[in-house]
């Protein structure tokens, strides 16, 4: 007695179900991968904040970005991050500076 192979079709419904099951788990791998990358980032972020600070004079030409830059290899941040906590820790109503300006930057 031959046996015949069995088949299995997919409904509608049944393909709905499954391409829902696949979306939810690659929104909760993306939020997964979020939420670490920002988990480590906060840490190097409260440690830049925690540590000391040393005043600057902004020289001419001088740009917030450009002071980050210089000091971001100091940290496990981005220049993003850093010009972020400049921000941050002198109250700066925007990005520009001023010539003579006087700045607190992180040191590491």
């Amino acid at each position: 007695m031959a046996t015949s192979p069995v088949t299995t079709r997919l409904t509608a419904r049944g393909r709905l179900l499954l391409g829902a099951s696949g979306l939810v788990v690659l929104l909760s791998l993306i939020s997964a991968n979020t939420a670490l990358g920002s988990a480590q980032g906060g840490a190097a972020r409260s440690a830049a904040l925690s540590q000391g600070y040393e005043s600057i004079t902004v020289l001419p030409g001088e740009s917030l970005w450009s002071i980050a830059r210089e000091i971001a290899p100091d940290f496990s941040l981005s220049t993003g991050d850093i010009v972020g906590i400049i921000i941050e820790i002198n109250n700066l109503p925007s990005s520009e500076l001023a010539s003579g300006q006087e700045l607190l930057i992180p040191v590491a």
